[in-house]
């Protein structure tokens, strides 16, 4: 029987797709809501239902759905107020029509559900409907001054209605600062004039060098008067309370430092339906805090280009300890939602690209240790700190690089801390060693997809953190040799990415079976993702097992040309591991073994378990990660666990704490259950301990470890015990077995085989080109625009841009670099390289004498507060006149 809970599951996901998927959910939500029998359909579906319909313009469907009796109560409030704004909405129908009965009331309800005032309307004007947002004020407040930060580039009309919804405000002190954000269309700063006449109290602020909003928001946070501060998007329209109630709570309480204001997101159309997501959310451009009070704690906006809204209100939370104190009921800001907004590319139903979710992780880590007394300050001019912000890096920024390369990218699902991550970050750490440049990629496995915000495992957040390693998105256009794939199931089920990263060679390690030995547990399938990995990267994968089983399981799912020569077992530093142990001691033998809390790790019946570990009262037996799993076998034989045991639970000790504190490990595990390598076996060996596992693990580990079935073990420990010789041989034995086959010398060989296979293919690029004739001047009278060059040969290229000044405001220093044609690459690195390296100096620029220009650039010319620098290359030579600066050709 159809259960309508788990159907209405698939209509959601069906729903995240693509406009005709979402039409598919449809028809599956109208099916389920027609059933009579058996569960009915969850709250959350039917509103998804109501939503879709509004967005697909089925009206008549939605409004008979609507009134149908009990179903207005199922969906929660001000997203039924949302509905039936955009049923009244006379703009969302065609043909259109200019006025509809009630719909101002109902926009106005939607907005302010709590409250039947009605304080919207519309301008009589031609123009887009959210243009002609009016803000009706009855009564006027007065108080301390706030200050509205504006930010823009090439702006529209859309700035003028900002303007205007702030003349439309009850609160009566406040000033605009807008800053220009380097605006290069003649329209925009004809538009900027007329807002600076609009009103006294609007000043316009104009950059050289576009730096992004919150670069912009810094600049104007030193120019400033007021005793609070708030920010307006360009595009966006505040409600005319929106000052007045962002201000009174911080003038009654003192101990708040900062308030937020719920925003709506609005169409141009007025339209306020959006599948999935409530209208009324808490909008972080519309913080308002004290001032300079939070400042002076914590400092500037972070640097990134987007997001960093929301970390400055996150940092203010962490520095006050106290949350951002949010405002409830009416929308006071209604933010324009078009398909162009900055954010728009970054978020849709169910989805966020990984960039956002990365400059979380990073942001958060620092906001942890503001709140333990860390310090919160961020200087103005500072680049940002956290990973995930060179995605949206523009040329210029600190953060830009043209275009990234890595010798090695290791591709994995990087939330938990488990088998995978661990071999991923110990096989990072040996290329590191040897100097490797390392990316990290995450893509979520679907088979542990989870609408909860999971982190990062903490040791790859500090990697990045400490710049070790760098994070990589799948979409990013970067230069990589070698990609490894650490988890096959993270490609069973793709990400729909058409322009993926190309790397040179991919190599996918089978870390795991595809499925059970009796077909239970599918994780992957073995042709699905290697037909996957070769659309998306554009390169046929070579499959590497992790051992012998996995090796037998891929012969007969693949071809044998795409299985690799050789297997990637686990790997580690065995010097970190070891410990000296005595010989087996007669009496306070301790034995013991590790593991995840599942069942395939532990032998498959009770009766095996406790033979496998049914030792004498006087031998200590200590399993760790067995909490669960152990007690639900020994309830088959009435659930008393062995006086001698003890049950901890998984991670409760460090690992090679634990492993000290035995003399033997004793690894059991269920013997039908595939197993690809066995970590907690190496970590085991390696740490100087006795090992003895299930007689499955020979073929991976060989004469490294001693075998036994569980009827076998108790009879074996008494042998050992009584041949100290045999006992001193095989640990000698197994210390060297370990650094032979699973150190990290071992995996660096193999990956330098692959690089070798990569890059004896590729073509080097000659910049051996010299010029024989050239003549190149370089002029600058206005500091706000770059060089003015004349070159009277095609024989030079010349790359020039403008860089930040350290005050990053109204004037900008200019740098230029002529080179070989055939190089443009090479030298438009160098001069992102230039540029990033401001405010505070720069390479190539005539500060640093012992730097040498690369072979291809013949010359770097920088115009650095009124004056002209160059470094020129062998054969060039430069004379400065007045504003201007010429290069010429000397000889060859």
């Amino acid at each position: 029987m159809l259960n309508p809970r788990v159907a209405g599951l698939y209509a959601r996901v069906l729903a995240h797709q693509t406009p005709q998927k979402e039409k598919s959910a449809i028809e599956l939500l109208a099916f389920l809501r027609g059933l009579k029998h058996g569960p009915r359909l969850a709250d959350r579906d039917v509103t998804l239902y109501a939503q879709l319909l509004a967005k697909h313009r089925r009206w008549h469907e939605l409004e008979r759905q609507l009134s149908r009796g009990g179903l207005q109560s199922r969906i929660p409030k001000d997203i039924l107020a949302s509905l039936r704004s955009d049923l009244a909405n006379p703009f969302l129908y065609s043909p259109k029509v200019e006025s509809a009965p009630g719909f101002l009331e109902l926009f106005n309800e939607a907005v302010d559900f709590s409250s039947r005032r009605r304080v919207i309307s519309l301008r009589d004007s031609h123009g887009m409907p959210f243009d002609r947002l009016h803000g009706l004020v009855p009564t006027r407040e007065h108080g301390p001054l706030v200050s509205v930060v504006t930010s823009c580039f090439n702006p529209d009309q859309g700035l003028l209605v900002a303007a205007r919804s702030l003349q439309e405000q009850t609160w009566e002190n406040w000033e605009m600062l807008v800053v220009d954000d380097g605006s290069t269309e003649p329209e925009s700063r004809a538009l900027l004039i007329e807002v600076e006449r609009l009103d006294n109290r609007i000043r316009v602020i104009r950059k050289a060098v576009n730096g992004g909003t919150y670069r912009a928001r810094n600049t104007a946070m030193r120019l400033l008067r007021g005793d609070f501060v708030t920010f307006l998007d360009s595009d966006d329209w505040a409600h005319p309370d929106r000052l007045t109630a962002g201000v009174l709570p911080m003038l009654q309480h003192r101990a708040i430092p900062a308030t937020l204001g719920p925003g709506l997101r609005v169409s141009e159309e007025l339209e306020l339906n959006r599948p999935g997501y409530s209208p009324h959310f808490p909008a972080a451009s519309s913080l308002m805090f004290r001032f300079p009070e939070v400042p002076a704690r914590i400092g500037f906006f972070d640097s990134a280009r987007k997001g960093a809204d929301t970390e400055y209100l996150s940092r203010i939370a962490s520095a006050f300890g106290q949350p951002v104190h949010e405002l409830s009921g009416r929308a006071l800001t209604l933010l324009r939602r078009t398909e162009d907004s900055l954010s728009a590319t970054d978020f849709s139903f169910g989805w966020r690209h990984p960039a956002r979710w990365a400059y979380k992780q990073s942001y958060g880590m620092s906001h942890q240790s503001i709140s333990v007394g860390g310090d919160a300050y961020r200087a103005p001019e500072n680049p940002s700190p956290h990973f995930g912000v060179h995605r949206w890096a523009k040329a210029g920024d600190p953060e830009y690089s043209h275009r990234r390369r890595f010798d090695v990218v290791f591709l994995g699902d990087w939330r938990r801390h488990g088998g995978p991550q661990v071999s991923m970050m110990e096989e990072i750490s040996a290329l590191l060693a040897q100097g490797f440049r390392i990316g990290v990629a995450h893509v979520e496995a679907m088979r542990f997809r989870s609408d909860e915000d999971e982190p990062l495992s903490e040791p790859l957040r500090e990697l990045l953190r400490d710049g070790d390693a760098e994070l990589v998105f799948l979409d990013e256009d970067v230069d990589v040799d070698l990609l490894i794939v650490r988890y096959p199931p993270i490609l069973q089920f793709p990400s729909d990415i058409t322009n993926a990263l190309q790397p040179g060679r991919v190599l996918i390690m089978a870390n795991q079976a595809p499925a059970e030995s009796d077909g239970t547990d599918q994780r992957y399938v073995p042709a699905d993702v290697h037909r996957h990995t070769r659309n998306l990267f554009g390169v046929a994968p070579l499959w590497v097992p992790q051992g012998p089983t996995i090796r037998a399981l891929l012969a007969e799912l693949l071809p044998r040309e795409v299985i690799a020569s050789w297997d990637n077992p686990g790997i580690l530093d065995p010097e970190q591991w070891y410990v000296e142990r005595d010989p087996l001691p007669a009496a306070g033998l301790v034995v013991g073994r590790y593991s995840r809390d599942t069942g395939i790790k532990f032998p498959s019946s009770a009766e095996d378990l406790l033979k496998g570990y049914g030792f004498e009262t006087a031998v200590d037996v200590r399993l760790m990660g067995a909490t669960r799993t152990v007690r639900t076998l020994l309830e088959q034989h009435g659930g008393v666990v062995p006086p001698n045991w003890s049950i901890l639970p998984e991670g409760s000790v460090p690992v090679k704490e634990f492993l000290q504190s035995l003399d033997v490990v004793i690894y059991l595990d269920d013997p039908g259950a595939y197993e690809a390598f066995g970590r907690v076996l190496l970590e085991s060996a390696a740490s100087g301990a006795l090992v003895i596992a299930s007689p499955k693990h020979e073929p991976t580990f060989g004469d490294a470890l001693l075998y036994a079935n569980p009827s076998e073990t108790v009879d074996l420990i008494r042998q050992l015990r009584a041949d100290p010789a045999r006992v001193a041989r095989q640990r000698h034995l197994t210390r060297r077995r370990v650094h032979e086959r699973w150190s990290r010398a071992t995996f660096t060989r193999r990956v330098l085989d692959e690089l070798a296979v990569v890059r004896g293919s590729r073509l080097e690029i000659s910049n051996a080109a010299e010029v024989t004739r050239g003549h190149v001047t370089f002029s600058r009278r206005d500091t706000r625009l770059p060089m003015n060059v004349h070159s009277e040969t095609a024989e030079v290229g010349i790359l020039s841009a403008l860089v930040r000044r350290e005050a990053d405001a109204e004037m900008a220093d200019a740098v230029a670099v002529v080179h070989c044609p055939t190089a443009a690459a090479g030298a438009e690195g160098l001069l992102n390289e230039i540029r990033a390296s401001f405010p505070g100096g720069a390479t190539f620029t005539g500060t640093r004498e012992d730097t040498k220009l690369p072979r291809y650039v013949w010359a770097v010319v920088s115009h650095i507060d009124g004056e002209w620098r160059t470094r020129t290359a062998p054969g060039w030579e430069s004379e400065t006149s007045g504003d201007s600066i010429h290069l010429a050709v000397t000889g060859t």
